[in-house]
């Protein structure tokens, strides 16, 4: 099972509006399924937790919430489709999420759900991925961090 790596393995955010959050501190998860690879999701990151819908109510009280650091760190997946310098697939992104709601606390069937989810509907999240990074300034945030340019 991967882990999320101390000290950075507390979810600490702040709240932009409905389901959109910033990473106030580095969050960092290291996975078995990318062979002890550490997803690194950048203080500064807009991500939206877990992307349960709202229009199925039932499956979201029993959902919602209980994979937070899950959920950043797919979103952070998602949206750049990397870890450090290696391109992942959706099928890896998918895994390793599930993954991390295991080590969230999350039971057989939640994380079956929560994979079923990113697998059925996700589809669209990955491909504009790495669109809605940019839009969303994290790439300049990175940039600037790393020595880049604006």
């Amino acid at each position: 099972m991967g882990r999320f790596v101390p000290p950075q393995d507390k979810l600490d955010f702040r709240e932009l509006g409905q389901d959109r959050f910033q990473l106030l501190a580095p969050l960092w998860f290291e996975s078995e399924v990318l062979k002890g690879l550490i997803v690194k999701a950048a203080t500064g990151f807009i991500f939206d937790r877990e992307s349960i819908p709202r229009w199925l109510p039932i499956l979201y009280a029993w959902l919602a919430g209980t994979a937070s650091r899950a959920g950043a760190i797919d979103d952070w997946i998602t949206q750049t489709h990397k870890v450090g310098d290696r391109e992942l697939t959706r099928r890896q992104g998918n895994a390793v999420y599930r993954e991390a709601a295991q080590a969230d606390g999350n039971g057989r069937a939640k994380r079956w759900a929560k994979w079923l989810g990113v697998t059925i509907g996700g589809r669209r999240s990955w491909a504009n991925g790495p669109a809605r990074f940019t839009l969303v300034g994290n790439e300049r945030r990175k940039n600037r961090r790393d020595g880049g340019t604006r």
